[in-house]
């Protein structure tokens, strides 16, 4: 079962190709270091309201993690976004053991 919550993410541009992501993930229950589904959300929503009809974008993501790269393709005939590309770096930060 899921925990109660939800998963927030601040979005705050830094121009027209580059912003700047928090994300507060439910479950974890504070902010994390990155989020791949959110740092895409937020460059497709970005994107979105920037009107540009771009068919094809590219975004810096800064997240606490490090900079991500989120790249799509968009068709303004029917308002959809495909080829979502996420591309970054991948940081070992916490090991754990579980005993049963």
């Amino acid at each position: 079962m899921d925990p109660p919550g939800s998963n927030v993410n601040f979005v705050h541009p830094e121009g027209d190709q580059t912003i700047s992501l928090q994300t507060y993930e439910r479950g974890v229950e504070d902010l994390t270091l990155a989020c791949g589904t959110g740092a895409l959300a937020a460059a497709i929503a970005t994107h979105f309201n920037q009107q540009s009809g771009h068919k094809h974008a590219t975004f810096t993501v800064r997240v606490k993690g490090g900079t991500l790269k989120a790249s799509f393709d968009f068709n303004a005939d029917n308002n959809t976004y495909h080829q979502l590309i996420l591309t970054g770096p991948a940081h070992f930060v916490f090991e754990g053991i579980y005993s049963i």
